[in-house]
């Protein structure tokens, strides 16, 4: 099959480094890739959950992985916890009992040449790494770092280890949370090799400073891993369980290789095309109500008093943020000034609680005076949620009155549902059901946003895991056959066995 996301992204990665006219193309291969896996979701999947793999979707090598093996046989480098000398279990140290974690090397070879290599781990309930007769589940827990297996433990409890084993990788590409801020194409079709001519344009487009910005890697890239992966310890199909960016990873592996899925739990997902700081202004109408409620509150409360005094000659956010922005404030080594974006996003993060929010308006204070340091300090820190208690009613009021998804639009341009789900903890869950080739349907749950109380884990623990079922997320707003307030009662009908059809 030929899969124009990838191509388009390879002849990007064969061309050279990083131009603008390539940034533009980084939107063109991300809106590909969206359609891709919108066609797959309404109703035009080729694989049926469940049924055993055809000779197409057979253990072999992918149209851009030549080969792919095991370096060695897994090590064992994580077991139980060992019983106290009294015979009572002895504290937790990362493992539950009866998981044992094995750690390997894949090594892969691709179609251009290159040799790469990445760590994987597998979490099972035997003290053996052998994965044959037991369903590989990949799982990728979302941001910066955290793929690694690290998080296995906390966050899979409850999988039934009798029957799966969870994998999880930490290759160059599927560690760092890329489009998350900076160029569009930073998200697709960036090579490592235009890490150099793109760190900057980076750094100054998140406000990271040197060194920080964020590794620019490929969905697309971290999928082709995933694949290779799934070579190298054999098996016909997997399992997807993922998060935040794993979402991301997982759905460029759905769009690049759908037969090759046979159950999907997709939440918490971000939309890579859409840059860091169009996310930032979508959320300016939400993050004014919050300030302006911080300072009714205050107000009529105990603040220390500097707070109040500042709150006080404040006529609200729209009046502090010109303030900021009126004069140029150079923060650090006096290479930066505040942005819109970075007084935005420390607002943002700053208002989360109440220690942080004492932080935010010394920051602001301190900037108004000349230095903005502090407050860059916030605003260079990247989303991975948000406090309920301070977001709830603003995000809430906006989504659930009508026209409320195009109060989250960018210069005339509406966002996505998605991206409102994505930031709004009180989004509706849609559930839609899955049109395979075989004209067999399979549910397919929309997980509304990273905050959402019922996680993936969550659904695996209430039973939904089943092998009927495949469990996935689109961003594609129309593809919602129907809409329900909250997950908790989305999975609650879902158990009940009601029906929900695709639409046409």
């Amino acid at each position: 099959m030929d899969h124009p996301a990838r191509n388009v992204r390879q002849q990007q990665q064969l061309s050279g480094r990083l131009d603008p006219a390539k940034c533009r193309g980084g939107l063109r291969v991300a809106a590909a890739l969206a359609t891709m896996v919108a066609a797959l979701v309404a109703c035009n999947g080729r694989a049926t959950p469940g049924d055993p793999p055809t000779e197409a979707a057979s253990v072999g090598q992918s149209p851009d992985v030549l080969s792919a093996s095991l370096n060695g046989v897994p090590e064992l480098c994580g077991e139980p916890p060992k019983p106290s000398r009294r015979g009572k279990p002895a504290p937790p140290e990362g493992l539950p009992a009866n998981r044992y974690l094995f750690c390997a090397e894949v090594v892969a070879t691709t179609a251009d040449g290159g040799e790469h290599r990445w760590n994987i781990q597998i979490l099972t309930n035997e003290p053996s790494p052998d994965v044959r007769e037991k369903r590989l589940v990949f799982v990728h827990a979302g941001g910066p770092g955290l793929a690694s297996t690290g998080r296995l433990a906390a966050v899979l409890p409850t999988l039934d280890y009798s029957q799966s084993v969870a994998v999880s990788w930490d290759g160059s590409t599927s560690s760092s949370e890329p489009g998350a801020c900076g160029p569009a194409s930073a998200a697709y079709g960036v090579d490592r090799s235009d890490w150099e001519t793109t760190a900057s344009q980076v750094a100054e487009e998140c406000g990271a400073r040197d060194g920080e910005a964020p590794w620019l890697a490929s969905a697309g890239s971290a999928a082709e891993e995933l694949e290779a992966t799934r070579i190298a310890l054999g098996k016909d199909q997997v399992d997807l369980l993922t998060y935040s960016y794993g979402t991301a990873v997982a759905q460029a592996y759905l769009a690049l290789y759908p037969e090759r899925v046979s159950r999907a739990v997709l939440d918490g997902p971000i939309v890579l095309e859409t840059p860091w700081d169009q996310r930032i202004a979508a959320m300016r109408r939400a993050t004014s109500r919050a300030w302006n409620e911080m300072v009714r509150r205050c107000l009529t409360r105990t603040c220390p008093a500097q707070t109040r005094q500042l709150l006080r000659e404040s006529a609200g956010y729209a009046q502090v943020r010109a303030r900021l922005l009126e004069d140029p404030v150079s923060v650090g080594s006096g290479q930066q000034d505040l942005t819109p974006t970075i007084v935005d996003q420390a607002t943002l993060m700053g208002l989360r609680t109440v220690s942080t929010r004492k932080g935010l308006v010394q920051g602001i204070r301190e900037a108004l005076a000349g230095d903005g340091t502090d407050l860059w300090q916030y605003g260079t820190r990247q989303y991975f949620g948000l406090d309920r208690a301070v977001y709830l009613d603003a995000l809430c009021h906006d989504l659930r009155h009508p026209g409320s998804i195009e109060a989250f639009a960018v210069d005339g341009d509406p966002l996505t549902a998605s991206f409102a789900t994505d930031l709004a903890p009180c989004a509706l869950a849609p559930f839609i059901e899955f049109d395979t080739a075989s004209n067999s349907r399979a549910r397919v749950l929309v997980m509304a946003s990273d905050l959402d109380p019922l996680t993936p884990w969550e659904l695996v623990q209430h039973g939904t895991w089943s092998a009927n079922t495949k469990l996935c997320h689109t961003h594609t707003p129309g593809h919602t056959g129907g809409l329900f307030r909250g997950p908790r009662l989305a999975a609650k009908r879902m158990l009940s066995g009601d029906a929900f059809r695709c639409p046409p």
